[in-house]
This record gives structure tokens, sequence and C-alpha cells, in this order.
């Protein structure tokens, strides 16, 4: 597969990791949960691309995501942009695939590294016209656990109702 334009890419995406809210977890733990285990619950894995392997964070084998945001506010890397995701069927190949860690209420730190990392994508891509949350792209979906569309109307700032105090 050859990689993918930066001009694709028009929507960024967000999802939870539908973890308990504030619980600490990795890339590494969205990787293995991304990975061969998926078979136990009836998935089948996400698998990345050799080529893209090499290139760019070789020990994670099966992210889907772009970025994932710890309950720490650490912004930590998946695929590379030019990867397409393996976050929302049918929007993978325009989308960036964002995850925060939790599943409706995030820290502090998470709402100001999400908030940087818009304002980052939106300066380095130029098409980036949409963002949303996972469940705008399937109606079967809760996911991010929060209104984007809220969260965008508030300057990208942390939403009261989500706020995880810790």
């Amino acid at each position: 597969m050859m990689p993918r334009s930066m001009s694709q890419i028009t929507t960024a995406i967000f999802h939870c990791a539908a973890t308990p809210n504030g619980r600490f977890h990795t890339i590494e733990d969205v990787d293995y949960w991304h990975g061969p285990d998926r078979i136990n619950r009836g998935l089948r894995p996400f698998q990345r691309e050799q080529i893209f392997i090499k290139k760019h964070q070789p020990h994670l084998r099966h992210v889907g995501y772009h970025f994932v945001i710890r309950t720490d506010g650490v912004l930590e890397s998946g695929r590379s942009l030019e990867e397409v995701g393996a976050h929302a069927r049918k929007f993978n190949s325009s989308s960036v695939g964002i995850c925060l860690i939790g599943t409706d209420a995030f820290t502090e730190a998470q709402w100001t590294t999400a908030k940087s990392l818009i304002l980052t994508l939106h300066d380095s891509l130029p098409k980036l016209s949409k963002i949303i949350g996972h469940r705008a792209v399937n109606e079967h979906k809760t996911c991010p656990g929060f209104d984007v569309r809220a969260w965008m109307d508030n300057d990208f700032n942390s939403l009261h109702d989500h706020l995880l105090e810790v």
C-alpha cells in the first residue's frame, strides 16, 4: 500500500478507549486490544502493513489510531498520518483517528492535549474541515462519550460535565 497524501485527510474523528475513567493505559495497551485478543470478542484483529511498521512505531503491530491521549495528557503516536487508520469503517482513508483513554470523563491534561493536537493538525493538514466523534459515523457507538460539537463551541476547552477531577 502506498502512503496517503496529507491532502486526503479531511476529518478528525475522536474516540474513547471505553476504559474506566481515570485508569492509566498506554498506546501499547491499545495495540494489544487491537491485536489478536479481538478474536476472543468475535472480531478480526487490525493489522498494520510492514511498509509502515518499518518506518513508524515498529513495536506497534495493530493499533488503529493515529494518536492516543493518556490520562496524564501525554500524546502518543500510533500510526503515522501517511498510514490509513483502522478506527472508523468507511471513513479511515480520509480521517485521522484520535483516542482519549477513558469513557466519558477526561482529565484537564487530556482536554489540553486534545485542543493542542487539533490546532496543530488544523495547521498541518490543508483540507481538515471536520472534527467529529465516532458516533457521528456509526450510529451504534456512543464514543467518544462527549459531544464534540459542544467541545468545539467551547473553544476546545474542557467540558465541565466531562471533566475528571484527579
